[in-house]
Parts: C-alpha cells; structure tokens; sequence
C-alpha cells in the first residue's frame, strides 16, 4: 500500500487499476481493461481508437506498463525500482523511463493517467531521446561511410 500511495502522490495513475487489479488488467486485452475502467467511472487520456490500436500489439500491453510503473516502480525520495521491496538505482530509472516511454509512444499507448506522465520519446534500440538520435544522424550523415 506504501508503494501505490506513493506513486500517486508522485505521478498519479488516474483512469488506472489499483495495485490489486494489474493482474486482471495484464490477463485482459486493452479493449476489455478500458471498458473496465470506463464502467468504474476512472478517467483516462487514452482515447478508444488508442486503446483499439492497443489490443493489436503482440509485445506487451502498454497501458498496464505504465500502471505497473507508476505505481509499482517509484520511490517517495526520488529514483525508480525493479519492483516493490527493491532500492532505487540508476539502471532501474533509466530502464523504467525507458519503458514508460516506449508504453507511451507505441501503438495503443498513449499517456494514462494526466498529462504530466507524459515522457519524451525514446528509441527503444538505442535508448536516447528520439530528437537526440536524429541530430546525431544529421552530424555524421556529411562524413564519409565506414566499410
């Protein structure tokens, strides 16, 4: 109950399952965990197309990754964590903003939850801003290739 109370305080997970329906929400497709959530009167940001997109995504469900790591992976003093029980430490926060960031910007995803759990977008193979990576490319596109 620590960990769900303070991942709300940090960055709420409104429209999302408490703690005790992750698992519900993982076993369900997105179209049914939404329909869940519209029917308890929680608010959402992802809009039903969102949610459609969702439910044809083989790799994970975005909306429950983002529930799991908002309230499930934050710390009141500051850093992310494997999971609850676990201390903080900067892999565990690289590697959750990572994550959120990706659940966010896949098909499907969208941002749950208020618009300041919004993150930028992240290459996922790479792992660096997306803005970053294209200037990168922009710097080294004039230079000769390597062979």
């Amino acid at each position: 109950q620590i960990a769900a109370a303070s991942a709300a305080v940090l960055y709420p997970c409104h429209g999302a399952p408490s703690p005790d329906d992750l698992h519900a929400l993982l076993a369900a497709p997105p179209a049914a965990a939404a329909t869940a959530t519209a029917a308890a009167g929680k608010q959402d940001s992802s809009s039903p197309e969102d949610v459609e997109r969702g439910a044809a995504n083989p790799l994970f469900n975005p909306r429950a990754l983002q529930c799991w790591l908002l309230r499930a992976c934050q710390q009141l003093k500051g850093g992310l964590r494997d999971k609850p029980g676990k201390s903080a430490d900067y892999y565990h926060s690289c590697y959750c903003l990572s994550g959120l960031s990706t659940a966010q910007h896949i098909a499907g995803g969208g941002v749950v939850g208020p618009a300041q759990n919004a993150v930028l977008r992240v290459d996922p193979l790479l792992n660096v801003l997306s803005e970053k990576l294209q200037q990168a490319k922009e710097h080294f596109r004039p230079l000769p290739r390597l062979e």
